[in-house]
């Protein structure tokens, strides 16, 4: 065989095994999406966000994943890595889940506070809610916050 043709059957190799190899990475995410209430309503633009638990062998198993409310409550999660994919890493995550903010009209430079609703911090900066994504996925990640 000439030098050419086994080049480039070198290079349909190397090419076949990083399409296999990225195919094999994309099976640790599911879709996940479900509702959440405040103090029993449904609540439009809240943030919620999961951040994957990593373990002694494990300490970074990957992006963790955002959704914003729609006006029933319901939400679905994309990963935050930039690639905007849906779902999330599977495993087990810190749950987080913010009030929207509003901008300050005081700043010119478009800075953002809190609007009239606030989320208890046990929901988000002091959360230990937590939720175990499985391979298959869920629709049904609901949350009920109270504020009182």
């Amino acid at each position: 065989m000439s030098w050419t043709v086994l080049r480039s059957a070198g290079v349909l190799l190397a090419a076949g095994l990083l399409v296999l190899s990225a195919g094999c990475g994309s099976g640790k995410i599911a879709p996940v999406s479900g509702r959440i209430t405040v103090d029993g309503q449904p609540v439009a633009d809240l943030l919620v966000t999961l951040q994957p638990l990593g373990s002694a062998d494990n300490p970074v198993p990957g992006p963790g994943s955002y959704g914003k409310t729609e006006a029933d409550g319901s939400y679905s999660l994309r990963l935050s890595d930039g690639t905007e994919r849906v779902g999330a890493i599977i495993g087990k995550h810190r749950v987080e889940i913010s009030a929207p903010l509003k901008a300050n009209p005081k700043d010119p430079e478009g800075a953002h506070v809190p609007g009239k609703l606030t989320i208890p911090r046990k929901y988000n900066a002091e959360s230990k809610l937590e939720i175990d994504v499985a391979a298959g996925g869920t629709t049904t990640a609901d949350f009920q916050v109270k504020t009182r």
